[in-house]
This record gives structure tokens, C-alpha cells and sequence, in this order.
């Protein structure tokens, strides 16, 4: 049985740099990628403000340079302030042309060939894709409280930044981006970020959403993924699970087979955002509101723990599948709707405030019932799979 106990279905995503910043001040240029010959480059340099992508670079013993989340592989070349170009094949040729202080670098020549964290290889064509790419890295840090470390989300094709926003520093310090440019310049510039709440979201119809804070964007974020529903879904932010707070370090499996640990709250969330989760590694150990420590070795086991926690048997993955997800613009349902209890008694709900009432009572939700989609069509849920099929085509 599958569990989720949120508004919203739960997911994925970024990774941002630590170690050594190895940087120094430099331009952007105007050379247009498309003119770059890759034997004789002739390059019109137009000097522009510092281009902090170079100073986010970190060395690495991995074959590149890496940028966030990704490796920038060798060999690659780099433009520098004067229009010479510099190969890069190694940390020693990369420290050499940032030290020049008499024609320093100040961009890449593209198209780039980088590496993702999952080692899948991709290109980026110019600085704008690069950008992109660094800024929507998931930050590997900074979790552990009530603030939210800032990234982009447009790249999980499900929400978009309304700008302009606010960030703050560690420092307390506020910036202020107008652009996506200036998000990407203020993420380079800085270790951590966080974002000022509340701030706006542009749903895929268009719609602006209003997050209050830090609790409402990682469900949104969560909402994003569209596999089916899995028991890792009932973590909520923060390491909560239902009543429990998860006690660490605690494994799951992914979607591709392999097992990941997260340690602490950083990586707890970090996982969730970036990986596929399809459920836990037993045994778990979980801590109650009491500090009583409690052990599930088997989803069985994990099942009768949140069972608890309501006072009342678990939902039928139906009606499971319907709370968790009736709240995430994907379908509407369609009252009146007739529940019945572990009794056999009957009840008809005609609003969706009756039919949580209803189902923390103990109810759970009679099929068929109906569903209408977002474009208008209704459909007849029979079963979990029903119910999938809408949640697919969203």
C-alpha cells in the first residue's frame, strides 16, 4: 500500500557548489557561438560586467571543471579579455589562464560538452544554456530550517519564476533579481541563497500561484512528478513523516534499482527533489511527537505506524490516491459522492470539505465516481488505474 497524506503528489530536483572558489575578475563578451570556428577563431570583444559563472568554477579530479551539479569535461577552450582563445585540458591550464593578469578569460567558447551528476553527458550551446543549467542545480545544503534554498525551478516544466523576487544571503543581506539573468549572476555570485516569501509561481495554464512559504513550495515542487503514487510520498518538509520525525540516517530505492542514503535533513530533501523515490530500505527508525523511537522493518510494519498516528485504519489506495492528489489543478471531482465506513455505513458528501471531514472520519470513497479534466472531459473512476490514467495526461 501506498502512502501520501499531503495536498500534493511529491518529487524531484538541484545541487549547488562548496569546496574552493577559485575565480578572479573578468568580462562578458558579444562573439556570437554560432561564429566560432574551431581551428581559427576570430573574436570582436566588447567588455561587459564580471561574468560569474567563471568564479563559480570549482577544480575537480573528475576530467572537468565543475559547475554546480555539472562537470564542464575537458578539453574545452576559453575566450579571454584581448579575443586570444585558451585551451583548458587540465586544473593547471584552467589556474594559469584565471591568473593572467594581463589577458585574463572571460568566457567559453561553445558548445560546451558537460556532465550531469547522474553521469549523463549533454551540450550547452551557449552562456544562457549554461546558466540555466548551474542555476537549476538542487543546493546540497542549507535544509535543515525553515528557509528555502534558491533555485531555478522552470527547468522541472511544471512552474515558473514570476519575477522580479527577493533572495537573502546568510548574512541576512536582501537581493532583489528582475530577470532570470540576474537570478543566475546572483546564484554564481554567492554560496547559498535563500528565497523571500511570499513569492509568485506561473503554473503550466498560465495561472499565477501565490507561495507563502517554505512549506507550500516544496509541496508544489512535489506535485510536479508524474509517476504514480509511492510510500516515500508521505514525507513532508522538514523529515517529517504523517505524526514521525524520521530518525537518520534512512535508504531508499529509486526508480532505476540503486539505493541512496540521506544522512540529515540537507540530504533527505536534496534526494527527494532530485531522485525518482519508489520506497524505503528497511528497516526505518522514526521518532514520535513523545521521543519514543519506533522501528517499521517491512511496509506492513511502516502501514500500522501511521495508522496511529490517525486513530483509524489506513485509506484504500483509492481513496489514498484521491486525497493525495485533488488539491493539484489536474482534475475536479464531481459531488455528490457516497462513502462508506468499516460498518457498512453509508454517507453522501456534496461538498470537498464534507469529503475530508468524511474520510478522516474513517470513510473511504465509493467508486465509480467521476472526474472532470482540465479540458472539460469527464471521466468514470473505477480504480487506482482510472484515477492514474487522468493524473498521466495532465
Amino acid at each position: 500500500m501506498k502512502f501520501q497524506f499531503k495536498n500534493d503528489l511529491q518529487m524531484k530536483y538541484l545541487k549547488l557548489l562548496s569546496l574552493l572558489l577559485i575565480g578572479s575578475f573578468f568580462f562578458l563578451t558579444s562573439c556570437d557561438p554560432d561564429n566560432i570556428d574551431e581551428k581559427e577563431v576570430t573574436i570582436n570583444v566588447d567588455p561587459k560586467p564580471e561574468n560569474n559563472l567563471i568564479n563559480a568554477l570549482v577544480t575537480s579530479p573528475t576530467g572537468g571543471l565543475d559547475l554546480g551539479c555539472i562537470t564542464i569535461n575537458y578539453t574545452f577552450e576559453m575566450v579571454t579579455e584581448n579575443g586570444n582563445t585558451v585551451t583548458i585540458a587540465s586544473i593547471e591550464d584552467f589556474e594559469a589562464a584565471i591568473m593572467d593578469t594581463t589577458d585574463w578569460v572571460v568566457d567559453f567558447v561553445y558548445p560546451l560538452t558537460v556532465t550531469d551528476d547522474e553521469g549523463e553527458e549533454s551540450t550547452v550551446n551557449d552562456i544562457d544554456e549554461l546558466g540555466e543549467a548551474f542555476a537549476s542545480c538542487i543546493p546540497d545544503e542549507g535544509w535543515g530550517t525553515d528557509e528555502f534554498p534558491a533555485f531555478l525551478v522552470d527547468e522541472e516544466g511544471c512552474y515558473s519564476h514570476v519575477y522580479p523576487f527577493d533572495l537573502t544571503d546568510l548574512d541576512d543581506n536582501t537581493i532583489t533579481v528582475n530577470n532570470q539573468e540576474e537570478f543566475v549572476d546572483a546564484l554564481a555570485s554567492n554560496g547559498i541563497l535563500f528565497f523571500v516569501f511570499p513569492i509568485q509561481l506561473e503554473d503550466e495554464e498560465g495561472e499565477i500561484v501565490d507561495v507563502a512559504d517554505s512549506e507550500e513550495l516544496f509541496e508544489l515542487l512535489s506535485s510536479c512528478y508524474d509517476g504514480e503514487p509511492t510510500e516515500c510520498d508521505s514525507i513532508s518538509w522538514g523529515g517529517e513523516l504523517v505524526c514521525y520525525q524520521i530518525v537518520f540516517p534512512v535508504s531508499f530505492e529509486t526508480e532505476d534499482g540503486s539505493i541512496v542514503t540521506a544522512n540529515n535533513v540537507d540530504e533527505l530533501t536534496e534526494l527527494f527533489l532530485e531522485e525518482n523515490l519508489v520506497g524505503f530500505v528497511y528497516p526505518i527508525t522514526l521518532e514520535d511527537v513523545d521521543g519514543e523511537i519506533h522501528t517499521a522493518n517491512s511496509e506492513e510494519e511502516l502501514e500500522e505506524l501511521i495508522e496511529e498516528c490517525f486513530g483509524f485504519p489506513a485509506f484504500d489506495e483509492l481513496t489514498e490516491l484521491l486525497l493525495a492528489t485533488m488539491h493539484i489543478e489536474c482534475y475536479e471531482v464531481s459531488f455528490p459522492l457516497n462513502l462508506t465506513d468499516a460498518d457498512g455505513n453509508v454517507m453522501t458528501v456534496a461538498d470537498e470539505e464534507a469529503l475530508m471531514e468524511a474520510i478522516f472520519s474513517g470513510y473511504t470513497v465509493d467508486a465509480p465516481f467521476t472526474v472532470t479534466d482540465n479540458a472539460g472531459n469527464e471521466h468514470e473512476i473505477n480504480s487506482v488505474e482510472d484515477l492514474v490514467e487522468v493524473l498521466e495526461a495532465c
